[in-house]
């Protein structure tokens, strides 16, 4: 296996790893990566502090199961192919002249470049990523919600934000989240995004959902809405089958 240079990738590949067997130890997870015992060592300290695992003498086992809240930047790298697949099918759901919301999720992001070239698009954000990176097609045009700038994560929620969507109408709404349960449904680690998330599905026509599949069997703080409330949710295929398929038959599932 190649050697992951980007600590967050690496890291999600250890957790990854640690999950599926249940536990492991140093000299295993070196050997998986390509990478030093130290260098292992340094990371399962770091996934330890933020309560993802169990440290153990020589390795490590799976912690409580929880979700923790990244900086934009770091949740960029995790599962970035598989976020790219998801965004390319998303893509295919966008027309010509469409009125497009962008949430605020790293999945979004991707689809928002993948969108970029399509001609007479009206694009609205509260992601300014999106808004500051977006080269849209000159025909098309970019408005952003306005609100209150959350520090580190570049997106914009409150009571602004909150207002500016209960004002208009699109004709889909394209969201991210941080956990999908079948009973809780779509969750969000914080709770003025996840109202920020939940009017803009009340103001669309066609509410999309596109997450990777490490967003499955999890619940996150504040909840945004069942899942039948989405038309559609596109993920890749890395779930447990038994999850698939209860969501199947409470909403549209595209697996890439």
């Amino acid at each position: 296996m190649r050697n992951l240079q980007i600590p967050a990738q690496r890291q999600q590949q250890i957790l990854d790893y640690i999950k599926k067997n249940q536990g492991a130890n140093i000299k295993e997870l070196a050997s998986h990566l390509g990478v030093s015992e130290a260098t292992v060592r340094r990371d399962l300290d770091n996934l330890a502090e933020n309560g993802e695992i169990e440290r153990t003498h020589g390795g490590a086992v799976r912690g409580q199961e929880r979700v923790l809240e990244y900086t934009y930047d770091m949740k960029m790298e995790f599962r970035r192919e598989e976020k790219i697949k998801i965004a390319k099918e998303a893509a295919k759901l966008v027309q010509k002249g469409d009125k497009i919301y962008l949430g605020s999720g790293t999945t979004v992001y991707f689809v928002a470049k993948e969108i970029a070239d399509i001609e007479n698009l009206t694009i609205i954000t509260s992601n300014l990523y999106i808004a500051q990176f977006l080269p849209v097609h000159p025909s098309s045009s970019l408005i952003v919600t306005g609100g209150e700038r959350r520090y580190d994560y570049n997106l914009m929620a409150g009571t602004l934000t909150e207002s500016f969507l209960r004002d208009i109408k699109v004709d889909i709404s394209i969201l991210g989240c941080d956990a999908i349960d079948i009973e809780f449904g779509l969750s969000d680690s914080n709770v003025n995004e996840s109202l920020v998330k939940k009017l803009a599905a009340e103001s669309a026509r066609q509410t999309v959902l596109v997450a990777d599949h490490s967003k499955f069997g999890k619940t996150a703080l504040s909840r945004v809405f069942d899942i039948s409330r989405a038309d559609c949710i596109i993920t890749d295929g890395g779930a447990d089958e038994e999850i698939m398929e209860a969501i199947r038959q409470k909403t549209n599932l595209i697996l890439v």
